[in-house]
């Protein structure tokens, strides 16, 4: 690891869980849509070996990323989730539709929300698997994975926080290697402020793969990589259907991965159509 002052402090174990899982169902007919702008830099990185080292160029990539979530009945939640997404890092640069994901999640629990499984299926849009800046994986993804919400109780201080975790492995069409992901979180809910969250996610590869040639500076997720990042989140309700959120986040540790650190800022809407 390395040191980086008060922002690696501030979100020292710290995350939300990647990506579009999670241990929520929408009630039947139910909608949620949401959008995040996040901003990411980084000058550093860890080699295959885990050493740290300087990058000849500072990244400064650009995404939104736009979620939506229907509850198709009771036992299934739809949804899809696509990116924006604009890169540059020195002369090498891209921008456009990255991967689109699109999956389905139920529950492991028929009595109790906050219990599931979740399968997804990751797809290319088109964009160059060969240039040296690249906006996805660039192949067929699958994914499948298990996720819980354990919740305090807001009448007992001592059982005031949220416990959610999570794990899912991921298998392509071809580069890069298998993955194993996994998310845990912690969240409070401050009345009247809104609720904090803090927590800690991982992605490692299982490095039986080949990787494609790509440009490192530009985060080519083509490449094999392991990656701990951590992040702090806080999020406020506007009313019944809306709210936002605005989060930090912050790469802690790496194999062949990219020392970022992001901020972004997101709204949701929920409601019945």
């Amino acid at each position: 690891m390395r040191p980086r002052g008060l922002v690696s402090m501030l979100v020292a174990a710290l995350t939300l869980p990647p990506a579009a899982a999670a241990p929520w169902m929408r009630s039947e007919g139910e909608a949620a849509w949401d959008a995040t702008l996040t901003v990411v830099s980084g000058d550093h990185y860890w080699d295959r070996q885990g050493d740290y080292r300087p990058l000849d160029c500072r990244s400064r990539n650009l995404y939104l990323s736009q979620g939506l979530e229907y509850g198709y009945s009771y036992y299934h939640t739809l949804f899809a989730r696509a990116d924006l997404a604009s890169k540059r890092c020195g002369r090498d640069a891209a921008s456009g539709l990255g991967d689109v994901e699109l999956g389905i999640r139920g529950r492991l629990d028929l009595y109790r929300n906050g219990r599931t499984w979740e399968l997804s299926v990751t797809l290319p849009t088109g964009y160059s698997r060969t240039a040296p800046s690249r906006l996805g994986y660039g192949r067929i993804g699958l994914e499948a994975g298990i996720y819980g919400l354990f919740k305090g109780s807001e009448a007992d201080p001592v059982r005031s926080w949220d416990w959610e975790a999570g794990t899912s492995l991921r298998w392509w069409q071809g580069p890069p290697a298998e993955q194993w992901l996994g998310y845990l979180r912690w969240a409070r809910r401050v009345k009247p402020l809104g609720k904090f969250t803090l927590g800690l996610d991982a992605e490692l590869s299982f490095w039986n793969g080949t990787d494609e040639p790509t440009r490192f500076v530009n985060q080519s997720r083509q490449a094999e990589y392991d990656k701990l990042t951590a992040r702090a989140a806080f999020s406020r309700a506007l009313g019944e259907e809306w709210g936002w959120r605005v989060a930090l986040g912050d790469v802690l540790w790496g194999r062949n991965a990219s020392d970022d650190l992001s901020i972004s800022f997101g709204i949701h809407r929920i409601w019945k159509p």
